[in-house]
């Protein structure tokens, strides 16, 4: 029986990210992104380039390709290298479909091992004939299904990352974070509380002759009111 750590590490998960960046250092930057897919025994599978130096607004499209065992440290080396302004992340697990496709080679094997040997017993030239054309088919599904096998194993192995790199002369103002909100509402909604009873407390001291006048007042129409009831 399979211990859960080794069902989990023989799944087959694909992992890909989209990074959008920002940079006043566009050279820097640049080089620093390139750097990083080195430092990760990554490579660039396609760069794309655009725009004027003289008016600030160069830019690069990079697809990177990442061993999946350096896809978190590149993420965070590439951060690094300017200003992040969108990340968004996907893990697409494939192993039904990898096993599934392992499968269909194993029955293709086996059924190219039986072939073989009817082959090698054909006593007619019509029957070797025959043979011969269901081996060259299923040698065709081996070869397609191999190469599906093949690139589902590279998707694995190599994760892709996009990356969007644009020059500005300053950076985009980042948003708070969810928990930041949160807890810069539950700090203003504490301090309006308080506020909101130091107010009272002062109202209440301001108006208290006021105050105890009307007790008063309610204290004596009262007692009139139960004395006119005997």
């Amino acid at each position: 029986m399979l211990d859960s750590s080794t069902v989990e590490s023989s799944r087959k998960i694909v992992y890909n990210a989209s990074v959008r960046m920002e940079t006043t250092g566009y050279d820097t930057t640049r080089a620093a992104l390139q750097e990083a897919v080195t430092a990760a025994n990554g490579y660039l599978e396609s760069t794309d380039q655009g725009g004027s130096k003289d008016s600030g607004s160069r830019y690069t499209y990079y697809t990177a390709r990442i061993p999946a065992e350096n896809y978190r440290s590149f993420l965070t080396a590439a951060g690094e290298a300017g200003n992040v302004t969108s990340l968004n992340e996907s893990a697409q697990d494939i192993t039904a479909e990898y096993v599934d496709v392992e499968a269909r080679l194993k029955a293709l094997n086996d059924q190219r091992d039986r072939l073989n040997a009817l082959a090698d017993k054909a006593e007619t030239t019509a029957d070797l004939l025959e043979i011969e054309s269901q081996l060259s088919d299923v040698q065709y599904q081996l070869e397609s299904w191999q190469s599906q096998l093949n690139w589902y194993s590279q998707q694995v192995e190599c994760s892709t990352v996009y990356l969007s790199l644009s020059e500005v002369k300053e950076y985009t103002p980042t948003e708070e974070s969810y928990l930041s909100q949160l807890s810069s509402a539950l700090r203003n909604g504490w301090t309006g509380f308080v506020s909101g009873i130091q107010q009272l407390t002062v109202w209440v001291v301001g108006v208290w002759p006021v105050l105890v006048i009307l007790a008063a007042a309610a204290l004596v129409v009262r007692f009139v009111r139960r004395r006119i009831r005997k």
